[in-house]
């Protein structure tokens, strides 16, 4: 399991208007408004303490799993829970899917994944970097997360697939508008929903300056030397280290690489507030309030997801090098966070 938190930067104000009468049907009306025609790619929300959920929460989460179903096509169905407590920083994400693969299985089922999808154009490039031999690790991954293994038909899960717990102290906007004092609630469930499908690193739970573990994520296969052809698997925190589904040539965003926030976050300049460019992106490392970032097909996030193997319906369009730097705000209109290990 991996326990992972955003962290809080403000004081609790005050608590966020309550859920406490939506009944099971009106609820599955909610979830279930909108899905598409044709069922692909799909994302089941439970939860557990239906009370505890601001009704406004719901409505945007609803939004977030609309626009992944219409996005993607992927035989594949997801599970996970929603919760909000005060144990958490801003969100968390507690990944009770993995599963152990050999190097070859997973490169082999990613290979099969892009020849039946070659639209996937993200992950038609990235297959080409992944050579026959494992480049990094002993050949074993012990760290694939079952919706991502499914997405690519490795295996089927039917538990579920990740835990994500908000905090309840009212530190959100609801709205989609940025706004002083507030963190974007979408923004911060696209955030740990997109750590459920797969985005993460072997490196993220590991100190400063620490030896490298021998078993990776799929996502650390296409870690880079910033401005580089060469990988870079390393937990020095001052390496330049970023995205790159083509081998280096197109550098997508840059990974944080201290121990504290996750390592599959993004980071940029000094990390202050305002974001720095070319963020916020929904997965940055350190979050703003009054701030508002994109998500969707253009963004460094479905980039990534490209890569590993969620397939879009139609051809998406590959960015010159440089060019995501560009997006910040251009798309659906999210928020930037800040990710923590809890402790």
């Amino acid at each position: 399991m991996q326990n992972l938190c955003l962290s809080v930067g403000l004081p609790i104000g005050r608590m966020g208007r309550r859920l406490g009468s939506l009944t099971g049907a009106a609820l599955g009306a909610l979830l279930l408004a909108g899905q598409p025609a044709q069922a692909n790619l799909i994302i089941n929300v439970s939860y557990p303490n239906l009370g505890d959920v601001p009704a406004a929460a719901m409505t945007e989460i609803n939004s977030v799993v609309m626009l992944l179903q219409n996005s993607f096509i992927n035989n594949a169905t997801v599970n996970v829970t929603v919760d909000f407590t005060s144990t958490c920083g801003l969100g968390c994400s507690s990944t009770l899917g993995f599963i152990s693969q050999t190097y070859a299985n997973w490169r082999s089922a990613m290979l099969a994944d892009s020849a039946a999808n070659p639209q996937n154009t993200f992950l038609a490039t990235g297959v080409t970097t992944l050579p026959a031999s494992d480049p990094i690790g002993n050949g074993n991954m012990a760290f694939v997360r079952t919706a991502n293994a499914e997405a690519i038909g490795l295996a089927n899960f039917a538990g579920t697939d990740s835990n994500l717990t908000f905090n309840n102290g009212g530190l959100f906007e609801f709205t989609g508008v940025a706004t002083p004092g507030l963190y974007d609630f979408q923004n911060v469930f696209e955030h740990e929903l997109d750590e459920a499908l797969g985005i993460g690193s072997a490196l993220t739970p590991l100190g400063n300056n620490v030896a490298l573990p021998t078993s990776f994520e799929p996502e650390d296969y296409f870690r880079y030397a910033t401005g580089s052809t060469t990988r870079a698997i390393t937990t020095n925190p001052n390496a330049n280290v970023s995205f790159s589904y083509n081998g280096g040539v197109t550098d997508v965003a840059q990974f944080n690489q201290a121990a504290g926030p996750d390592r599959n976050d993004w980071i940029y300049a000094n990390a202050g507030c305002p974001a720095a460019a070319p963020g916020p992106y929904v997965q940055d490392a350190f979050g703003c309030t009054n701030s508002v970032s994109s998500y969707g097909f253009g963004s460094p996030e479905f980039a990534v997801l490209e890569t590993l193997g969620y397939n879009p319906a139609t051809q998406a369009t590959v960015p010159e090098p440089g060019t995501l730097a560009l997006l910040g705000t251009s798309l659906v209109g999210l928020a930037a966070l800040r990710r923590r290990r809890r402790t």
